[in-house]
């Protein structure tokens, strides 16, 4: 049986994370790609794991916490979830939705948020198969 273990993002874990989201269609330069991680590591709002097989990172969850003033529970926003299609369907992306959920849950939010592109008709399965719906209506502004 193979070693899979969560841990918290580390500076080093940059060169994955950038193959990761090149695969999600994001193709950052790794540069970038650091600079954002040293801000998400120092932001007290923002959480991020890799899961890794038998040390190697296979995947990665980012999510921030965002508060709201007119009700009592907070939410939280997956930013990316992104497993290596080489090591898919071997429940990686299961097991770090549900470290999410228990540290969201840990933070007092009652509701995970995530965008998943119309096009990713897999992930959409996946997200539904864990309890999350459609909401229909998304509104976006580029500044």
């Amino acid at each position: 049986m193979k070693k899979i273990v969560i841990r918290p993002v580390q500076l080093q874990d940059a060169m994955a994370i950038q193959s990761l989201l090149s695969v999600l269609g994001y193709p950052l330069e790794l540069e970038s790609i650091e600079l954002k991680l040293q801000q998400l590591l120092i932001d007290t709002r923002a959480a991020q794991w890799v899961v890794c097989v038998e040390d190697q990172v296979s995947g990665f969850i980012s999510l921030y916490l965002i508060p709201q003033l007119g009700v009592l529970g907070d939410f939280a926003s997956i930013n990316f979830l992104a497993i290596d299609p080489r090591q898919q369907r071997l429940g990686l992306g299961t097991k770090l939705l549900h470290h999410a959920e228990a540290y969201v849950q840990e933070q007092r939010c009652d509701r995970m948020i995530l965008h998943c592109d119309q096009s990713r008709l897999l992930a959409h399965t996946f997200y539904s198969k864990y309890g999350f719906i459609e909401s229909p209506k998304y509104f976006r502004k580029k500044l």
